[in-house]
């Protein structure tokens, strides 16, 4: 039996993920149906902006997100996605 979980955290780690789409493909499977993924990472409003970004200064920080690359995960795996903060998100698994 595998364990499933109702709510998973992903603080500070995103950025520094070297194969997203596998990373998000585990996180997806450790949730049970109606679970929620909570992620924080800063985002990228700005295009402009990401040659002054603090966040890219990092050299740990490898992965950058867009609001759009945050609604593109979550179509891709058939969760929904709610912002309650610019560099929050909370990813729902259907039911």
């Amino acid at each position: 039996m595998r364990l499933t979980y109702a709510f998973v955290t992903c603080t500070e780690v995103a950025e520094h993920l070297r194969r997203p789409a596998e990373t998000f493909a585990r996180l997806d499977a450790l949730l049970a149906p109606g679970g929620i993924l909570g992620v924080l990472t800063s985002t990228l409003e700005d295009d402009a902006a990401f040659p002054g970004w603090w966040y890219r200064r990092d050299p740990t920080h490898i992965a950058f997100y867009r609001p759009e690359t945050l609604a593109w995960i979550a179509r891709a795996r058939g969760w929904a996605l709610e912002r309650p903060s610019r560099d929050a998100a909370l990813f729902t698994k259907a039911p």
